[in-house]
């Protein structure tokens, strides 16, 4: 049996060198720096995370999966872009996609142990946008595409400049395909939506007018889809059957009103139904008087047609972020913000719980941003590769587990033992289906008792569906626990820190 105990000051006092946070999180020398600040710890929780380096041409992309402390579990890195990593708990796999400079965007899967499961395109003659990739509950992938075609709009103006007669106009278009290969749904954005509803500010273009942008896609509780346009400053919800526009939530012809959030959103992204029933998404706030970027949820009431603000975050100091960004609700106690193209010192993610306090943020270099991030529990566990220590008595070593064709230290060596030549953490990653695993941080304070087993390197993944309650130091059950303390949890003779 698991159990939580909460320390007492003593305990906390006698233990706290062993356990003291580092916020500057150990990682290879080709994975970006990020300090991650840890407030609460969540027990068996992963945040995914893909930086790149903004505004330079050809940068190396990659993805990631945190631990619950911050520590980088897994990673793979590609000169090409890789975005979206995401689990998938209905289907057990985890998604993302993939801009290939030979085949361009695919669709790809992976199974729990980061293998290859499969990799889709457009089965059209449209090129493929992106921006989502979802895995619909019967199996079917859903995704953006591209198809332009030619249209008259001479008789309307877009940022204060005439429309011309032959606009090249992007249509960004909705694929559905089945496990086979068929497509069963097909819809164009330019068949059901005028260019008229291009809200000024937005970039128009006529030789290529990208007149809706679309960026998500999301099943809502009824089957339909919720595709979020960030040119219109709206999300539409879509018959999945016959194509037909629902309903409209913002834009120039809003379905509902505002009664509470008279600016509404604009440039949004991720918008997609939450666990609490709500409409969820990353409002960018670009067009707006005083632009600044928050995630926010609204209540929809269809009868009186009412778009009702119930939960909203703003970053501690302001912050506007002009692209990409991300919003996620599927667990009631966990919320999880990308705040996209905000750049540092702004933090690039922040995890609230569920009553919307703060209880971590990850903060990349300036200029690294992340198109989105996602958090949630795995069912699994990944086999992290193990540490020991041995004492010469002259030096100190320590020894990656064997087995694995490649190893890469956060100190620079590519050998399975190193010789420890300062304090700190210390992290090992090896091969690990198309990326790289890595072990639980080994922390040395003192060279001359590096291989004491009081580190950090004690520490063992818990996951919240293990705990089976809260108690003090006499078994007393504790209802509520305290927020911010510092608290372990006991399993035989071990002690793992869990809430630090």
């Amino acid at each position: 049996m698991v159990k939580q105990v909460h320390l007492l000051l003593l305990m906390i006092l006698m233990y706290s060198s062993a356990f003291t946070q580092n916020y500057n999180r150990p990682v290879p020398a080709t994975f970006p720096p990020y300090e991650f600040e840890l407030i609460e710890s969540v027990p068996g929780t992963y945040q995914a995370t893909s930086p790149f380096k903004w505004g330079v041409i050809n940068p190396t992309n990659y993805m990631g999966l945190l631990d619950e402390n911050g520590y980088l579990v897994w990673w793979t890195g590609a000169p090409n872009p890789q975005n979206d990593l995401k689990y998938d708990h209905f289907h057990g796999h985890f998604t993302f996609i993939d801009v290939s400079p030979s085949l361009g965007v695919q669709f790809k899967t992976l199974s729990s142990d980061m293998v290859l499961l499969d990799s889709v395109s457009s089965q059209l003659d449209e090129v493929e946008d992106n921006h989502e990739f979802v895995v619909a509950e019967n199996g079917n992938q859903l995704f953006l595409s591209r198809s332009d075609t030619v249209m008259d709009l001479s008789q309307y103006m877009f940022n204060d400049l005439q429309g011309v007669e032959f606009t090249s106009l992007r249509s960004i278009n909705v694929q559905e395909i089945d496990p086979l290969g068929n497509v069963v749904f097909h819809w164009r954005a330019s068949d059901h939506i005028h260019p008229d509803q291009f809200i000024d500010g937005f970039y128009y273009n006529q030789f290529d007018f990208d007149f809706v942008h679309a960026n998500s896609i999301n099943e809502d509780w009824d089957g339909n889809l919720l595709v979020s346009f960030r040119h219109l400053d709206a999300v539409y919800k879509i018959h999945r059957t016959t194509g037909e526009v629902i309903w409209k939530l913002g834009g120039k012809q809003s379905d509902f009103s505002f009664p509470n959030d008279s600016v509404g959103f604009s440039g949004q992204h991720a918008a997609r139904r939450t666990v609490n029933g709500t409409i969820g998404m990353f409002d960018n706030s670009c067009i707006k008087p005083e632009p600044k970027s928050r995630a926010i949820e609204y209540a929809l009431d269809t009868v009186n047609w009412t778009a009702t603000k119930v939960f909203e975050h703003f970053p501690e100091d302001s912050l506007f972020s002009w692209a990409t960004g991300s919003y996620q609700l599927d667990d009631p106690e966990l919320r999880s913000i990308g705040w996209g193209s905000g750049f540092g010192p702004a933090p690039n993610a922040t995890i609230l719980n569920g009553d919307g306090e703060v209880i971590s943020r990850l903060t990349y270099s300036d200029s690294i941003v992340s198109y989105r991030t996602w958090v949630g529990e795995l069912p699994f566990e990944f086999p992290r590769p193990e540490i020991t220590c041995a004492d010469s008595g002259v030096f100190m070593t320590l020894t990656a587990q064997s087995g694995f064709d490649h190893y890469l230290w956060s100190s620079g060596e590519f050998t399975q033992t190193i010789t420890v030549a300062d304090t700190g953490d210390y992290m090992v990653w090896v091969n690990y289906g198309i990326g790289a695993l890595g072990s639980l941080p080994f922390h040395v304070s003192d060279l001359n008792s590096a291989c004491d087993p009081m580190g950090i390197n004690n520490y063992q993944n818990v996951r919240r569906s293990d705990l089976d309650g809260s108690y003090d130091l006499l078994g007393r059950p504790i209802p509520d626990l305290p927020r911010g303390n510092m608290n372990i949890d006991v399993q035989g003779q071990g002690l793992r820190v869990i809430r630090p």
